[in-house]
């Protein structure tokens, strides 16, 4: 009986649990994504063009229209400018009808995978 409640209690949280959006910044930015959502920004080709003491931005390689937006980390970021990074477990906000990905709500990390040359 343990053993049945053990794992209807795991499958319970489970499907509870918060899933990200696979999503791209130009998504995001035109209204694709709904605000307030958990995404994951992946394979998309995402480099950092500057860093505060609270965050970072960040644009889309090609850049154009909407393809840049801030990303709050509460505290200093360990990025660098030219990092090519994923965007994990972020949520989408607008800020004062500014659009940023707060990495505070669920603890998301943001990974480095590679530097622009």
């Amino acid at each position: 009986m343990k053993t049945f409640v053990t794992v209807a209690l795991l499958l319970a949280l489970s499907a509870s649990a918060v899933m990200a959006i696979p999503a791209t910044i130009t998504e995001m930015r035109t209204g694709v994504i709904a605000e307030n959502e958990m995404v994951d920004v992946m394979g998309a080709s995402v480099v950092v063009t500057s860093v505060r003491y609270n965050g970072f931005s960040c644009t889309e390689i090609v850049a154009g229209p909407y393809t840049a937006i801030w990303v709050y980390t509460g505290s200093a970021p360990t990025v660098i400018v030219g990092d090519v990074i994923d965007i994990l477990g972020g949520e989408y906000k607008e800020y004062y009808d500014l659009s940023e990905i707060d990495m505070t709500t669920f603890a998301g990390t943001v990974m480095v995978m590679g530097t622009m040359p």
